[in-house]
């Protein structure tokens, strides 16, 4: 579930439910309208403050878990980019050998550690 659904939902829960009670207020309160007014109208203030709290706090949450998230790719990534470095200078040594080899094998000119016994023909 994204954030953004999350709290998607979470305001969505906190409008209906004010809506909500706001209209049973009103239908079964015995006051004047100025007074139901005023009472809706510190209500909805309410739930809207206590709704906004709990939007912002969900998403610091959020963002912490993301930034926690985010470090860890970034070392693993790190980590795979020294490997990728480390694998990738090894492989350059090891094509420079067989550059070498074939250079002194088309030059006739054998390496100091070629035998006869690795000859082309067997």
């Amino acid at each position: 579930m994204s954030v953004f659904s999350s709290l998607l939902k979470l305001t969505a829960g906190a409008l209906v439910g004010g809506a909500i009670g706001a209209v049973v207020g009103m239908l079964l309160a015995p006051r004047s309208g100025e007074e139901t007014r005023h009472l809706i109208r510190e209500e909805f203030e309410d739930r809207y403050r206590n709704s906004r709290n709990r939007i912002q706090e969900t998403a610091r949450e959020k963002a912490e878990f993301l930034k926690g998230r985010a470090t860890i790719i970034r070392d693993k990534m790190s980590e795979i980019s020294t490997d990728l470095e480390a694998t990738g200078r090894k492989a350059m040594g090891c094509l420079n050998e067989v550059r070498e080899t074939v250079l002194q094998a088309a030059t006739n000119n054998p390496p100091d550690n070629y035998s006869a016994d690795h000859s082309i023909n067997q």
